[in-house]
């Protein structure tokens, strides 16, 4: 997937590998998904051909966006990546109802622009909010994630005290310290998006926010180039987040701890977000992320951002049985059967191998996955015939050995014609 989103890229003169880039090679790879929607197919293309640059010859860089979207892909059903896929082609935005509360012109805080909407804006036109699910249906959906067993139980955890908060609500007593903002700690590729998205879904469904999109965010969506442009930037973003969750990835960017001479605007985007989340408490949810000890760094950058982020959720890496899982489910999707010779293969080379780090976890797999398929290119197109079972499956050899990893015992099962 991360190769052909690269090429796809490259052909269409793009520096950066986006989210367009990564959808369209998905549903190159299977073209099933989307054989009945031909219209979406067309706008699919249509994004890709449109973010093209003139004359770009080297390598395209995969965005942090891209890579959080090929994490979330590779735990995705065929039902759930099509939702997906629709609310990319088809973004919403929240619908302002006549309820809700506008600040008057004593409630606008000094320098931060105020969240309205404007009649030139370039977000896309309100749609009706999708119907919602059953909490117990949501939670399905968490269950079905490939371990985290410790963040299910804290999510779980979390939900049962918003739903007592809303029982003391209503008796007039005061709430428990549960807020909607949230912390995620941990390594890339341990499924903090796929989680955010599920825990956004979950507030909408217990009706603590609207409508429960998840609206991702780097440092660039946030932060200007030029005095001025940072507020203006991060208010716009809270716009568009309203009725959900702002999840915003590698948060700790924002507070580098080399910035020199004060010319770095992180600090002014959280300072504007601390004070947009104030305001906007009661129909918004912030969720970082990004390793345990530079958000612990993050947190303590500004006063109002510890009593902002009470709730944290640590997303240990995989182990190797739970690596195995998620590979075995990133070849299913491309309709490649694994035997258990392949799982005895992969759980080997797991055992050996360094998958933690930057590029690690999920992202390992979907590595290892295309390196897979790239011996499989190799070893049958040395072949002069070759049938259609050789083309979805995978011999023992295809399965690249990790450094310093012990030669595996073949397998062989049932007969074998000489």
């Amino acid at each position: 997937m991360r190769q052909l989103a690269i090429q796809i890229a490259k052909a269409n003169d793009s520096g950066v590998v986006d989210k367009s880039h990564v959808f369209l090679a998905v549903v190159q790879i299977n073209p099933e998904l989307i054989r009945d929607q031909p219209e979406k197919l067309k706008n699919l293309q249509m994004l890709v051909e449109a973010g093209g640059r003139p004359k770009m010859t080297s390598t395209p860089k995969v965005s942090l966006l891209a890579e959080r979207l090929m994490d979330e892909i590779s735990m995705l059903d065929k039902t759930s990546f099509w939702s997906l896929l629709v609310n990319f082609l088809e973004p919403k935005t929240p619908e302002k109802s006549p309820g809700k509360r506008n600040p008057g012109p004593g409630n606008k805080t000094p320098g931060v622009p105020p969240v309205q909407k404007k009649e030139n804006s370039n977000l896309h036109p309100a749609r009706n909010s999708p119907a919602k699910r059953d909490i117990n249906e949501v939670l399905e959906d968490l269950d079905a994630l490939v371990g985290l067993s410790s963040v299910k139980k804290r999510v779980k955890e979390l939900v049962n005290m918003q739903k007592v908060n809303q029982l003391r609500e209503k008796k007039s007593l005061p709430p428990l310290g549960a807020g909607l903002n949230l912390v995620f700690t941990g390594e890339p590729g341990t499924g903090k998006t796929s989680v955010a998205r599920i825990v956004a879904e979950v507030y909408s469904s217990l009706g603590l926010l609207e409508r429960g999109h998840l609206v991702e965010a780097a440092r660039q969506d946030l932060v200007g180039v030029f005095l001025g442009q940072t507020a203006t930037k991060t208010a716009e973003l809270v716009e568009s987040a309203l009725g959900g969750v702002l999840f915003i990835d590698e948060a700790y960017s924002l507070t580098p701890k080399d910035a020199q001479g004060g010319r770095d605007y992180g600090n002014e985007a959280i300072a504007t977000l601390i004070q947009l989340m104030e305001s906007h408490r009661h129909e918004l949810a912030v969720f970082v992320a990004g390793y345990s000890v530079e958000m612990e760094y993050f947190l303590g950058s500004n006063p109002g951002l510890r009593s902002r982020f009470s709730n944290s959720i640590e997303f240990e890496s995989y182990y190797p049985g739970e690596m195995v899982e998620i590979t075995t489910r990133l070849l299913g999707a491309q309709l490649f059967s694994v035997g258990p010779e392949i799982k005895v293969a992969l759980e080997a080379h797991y055992q050996a191998a360094n998958y933690k780090g930057s590029m690690g976890n999920g992202r390992y797999a979907r590595n290892l996955v295309d390196q897979m398929m790239i011996n499989m290119s190799n070893r049958l197109g040395q072949q002069s015939i070759i049938e259609t079972r050789a083309l979805t499956s995978f011999t023992q050899e295809d399965v690249p050995r990790a450094k310093n990893e012990q030669p595996v015992k073949r397998i062989k099962l049932g007969f074998q014609a000489d």
